[in-house]
């Protein structure tokens, strides 16, 4: 996501949409973890095929 800042603070900014920055941050952490572990899963299956 890209904010247009004009002159504001990122400090400021991030006061203001703190909750919905940190919901997405959370949401975007749960995909990555999610997709880690598939990836792990399918590695240590490759692994023990080969």
């Amino acid at each position: 996501m890209v904010y247009s800042f004009n002159g504001q603070t990122v400090a400021g900014a991030l006061k203001r949409n703190q909750w919905f920055m940190v919901l997405r941050i959370g949401m975007v952490t749960l995909n990555n973890t999610e997709q880690e572990k598939r990836l792990n899963f399918l590695s240590a299956r490759e692994a023990r095929q080969q």
